[in-house]
């Protein structure tokens, strides 16, 4: 418990950098960029929790110790007003217009948050460490959101497309008089491509947002994690075959979701009519369906996963979570002294 302690401490300091970021670049510089190609929230969240996560692993081996790092700090300090005075600058730049830049001005932002990670952890705590090769592992998985937004970014919009057409065959089964419509808008950064899928009660526009990819991406986050906190439970090849199996998973799972969204708001407007209440319902359930299926159904594919692996008799790969994911008795893995 201490070292829990400890290590949420160090991730106070990049929340608070990020908060004081946040502030600045969007309300006393006034840059706000909305959700077309990411923002400042696929940062931090990802990265405090699987760097916490990796701090975590190492204090197993050696406990942490906060001591004060007068040159990691100074380093710190530097790249956060250089981040500052860069965008306060070139604020005509600070736009998705031009893209080599905003691949400079991300990649500063982020290591001026990264950077005051080591403010009170040595450099030598992580590189003098047995399991000093899961740092760039750690990086990577803190990186998921930003990559997926990204390096990921062009295979959003045939997804959405894929996507589209998956949920129309599946409702035109059962839902009479289905209508499939593909359309393109203009937007302010480019094209907007996005579904319609309607019937008279009831239409849905499946754009990118709901092609599946923020699933599957917060899946290969908690996959990730899992592999940190776990690396030993399954060789390399299985950890890689069962997180595609998990990706493909969690993308069916989407195209469930969209069917029954479709399906139980369609009832909502047949009764209700175009009512307030109809559409707070469609809002509410909108918001909170992906949430409800997509973690229990993460919960049991990990759960299905190490079951798998001790029917398979995989005892000779130690693993400390065995015990916690299966159950005392339930598992002929070892048991955590």
């Amino acid at each position: 418990m201490p070292q829990v302690l400890l290590a949420i401490k160090i991730a106070l300091l990049p929340a608070s950098a990020f908060v004081f970021l946040r502030v600045m670049v969007r309300h006393a510089i006034g840059i706000k960029l909305g959700y077309t190609f990411g923002t400042d929230y696929d940062f931090l969240p990802h990265l405090v929790v699987a760097f916490v996560a990796y701090l975590l692993l190492l204090a197993e081996e050696k406990p942490l110790k906060l001591q004060f790092q007068r040159l990691n700090a100074a380093v710190a300090l530097c790249l956060l007003a250089g981040f500052l005075g860069l965008t306060f600058g070139a604020k005509p730049f600070v736009s998705y217009q031009f893209p080599a830049f905003m691949v400079f001005w991300f990649f500063l932002c982020f290591c001026a948050l990264f950077s005051t990670f080591f403010i009170f952890v040595p450099f030598r705590h992580f590189l003098k460490s047995e399991r000093a090769a899961l740092f760039f592992p750690a990086v990577l998985v803190g990186l998921s959101g930003l990559i997926s937004v990204t390096v990921l970014e062009p295979l959003w919009d045939p997804l959405a497309f894929f996507t589209g057409k998956i949920v129309f065959f599946c409702l035109d089964l059962f839902v009479p008089h289905m209508h499939y419509e593909w359309r393109i808008l203009a937007g302010k950064v480019g094209p907007v491509f996005y579904t319609m899928v309607s019937q008279p009660n009831m239409a849905i526009a499946i754009g990118r947002g709901c092609g599946g990819m923020q699933g599957m991406t917060l899946f290969g986050f908690l996959w990730g994690l899992l592999y940190i906190a776990d690396h030993r439970a399954f060789k390399l090849g299985h950890w890689f075959a069962m997180g595609a199996l998990g990706l493909g998973s969690m993308y069916l799972l989407n195209v469930l979701r969209l069917v029954l969204f479709f399906c139980v708001c369609a009832s909502l407007f047949k009764w209700q009519g175009a009512g307030p209440i109809a559409w707070y319902a469609m809002f509410f359930f909108h918001s909170l369906l992906g949430w409800l299926m997509y973690l229990p159904a993460m919960a049991l594919f990990v759960r299905a996963a190490y079951l798998a692996r001790a029917k398979l008799g995989a005892a000779l790969l130690p693993s400390r979570l065995a015990h916690y994911i299966l159950g005392p008795g339930k598992s002929r893995l070892p048991q955590p002294t």
